[in-house]
């Protein structure tokens, strides 16, 4: 009878491993902002276009920093991962059609 539970036990905590990786994965919360999502809010918040997002943190929080090219400058904004919100924007001040290749350069 003990080994019957016991291997019962054994095969519920190997059936329930990939629902709890795949929960620690996506942070276990189902309202939690994509990368993909970060940028087109990112989008919607400067009008220009994104071309990279990446976790990060910001102020204790968990964000994406996203770049986004707007006319002839970047602008960085960082999107919170759980709620979707702006927290922070900050233009870089270079101009030109090389302004991006500067602004990957002082922030990696």
């Amino acid at each position: 009878m003990k080994k019957f539970i016991t291997a019962s036990m054994i095969g519920l905590l190997v059936a329930a491993a990939p629902v709890t990786q795949a929960l620690a994965y996506q942070g276990g919360h189902r309202s939690d902002v994509s990368p993909a999502q970060a940028m087109r809010i990112a989008e919607r918040a400067v009008g220009g276009k994104a071309y990279k997002a990446e976790p990060d943190h910001y102020k204790g929080r968990r964000a994406y920093s996203v770049d986004v090219r707007q006319a002839r400058s970047l602008v960085q904004v960082d999107v919170d991962a759980r709620s979707g919100k702006i927290l922070h924007m900050e233009r870089e001040k270079s101009h030109g059609p090389y302004a991006h290749r500067q602004f990957d350069r002082q922030h990696r």
